[in-house]
């Protein structure tokens, strides 16, 4: 009986090795590419370079995205905003079971992150960040409160670093 379980999760183990390896591959299409640099536009709002993708579903439904660089907002400058030898997102398994692409959460590895300020005191993550409620804070919270009434918007859970930099610059 525990040969035959044991038998069970090495056929479970190859089939998700091969499933992410095939998964992996598939990322490597042009179409693929083109929706997964659109969506990183999108979430970035700033013109994004990807070298490549990767996809393991080995330690949970992550994408890989290596040598990423976010192009800067052409008001601030134009070095880049961000540039990271990795960025991992997790996925959220329950987004991908309704047939909708979220993430999770997001680590950067090596990130170097340009914040810029300007002459009228703007700064260049401002447009990034999630909008801050009216009226509504609280003492030492940063960050967005979450809506009592209606569906909430999906946002990240969690960001992590790993080894980064932060430069910050003040544009005349």
């Amino acid at each position: 009986r525990k040969r035959k379980w044991l038998r069970w999760v090495l056929i479970f183990a190859v089939l998700l090795v091969a499933a992410s390896a095939t998964f992996s591959r598939a990322l490597q299409t042009r179409a693929a590419r083109r929706y997964l640099i659109t969506r990183l536009v999108a979430s970035f709002g700033r013109p994004v370079d990807v070298a490549r993708f990767d996809f393991s579903l080995l330690d949970g439904a992550r994408l890989e995205a290596h040598s990423v660089t976010v192009a800067e907002d052409p008001a601030f400058g134009n070095e880049y905003f961000l540039r990271a030898e990795t960025l991992t997102a997790g996925l959220r398994w329950q987004a991908l079971l309704s047939g909708r692409f979220e993430f999770g959460s997001l680590t950067l590895s090596r990130p170097s992150l340009n914040l810029v300020r300007d002459a009228e005191g703007h700064w260049n993550i401002e447009h990034w960040l999630p909008p801050v409620p009216s009226g509504a804070s609280r003492p030492g919270f940063v960050g967005p409160l979450a809506d009592s009434g209606g569906a909430q918007a999906a946002r990240l859970a969690r960001i992590d670093v790993d080894a980064g930099r932060i430069n910050f610059k003040q544009r005349e």
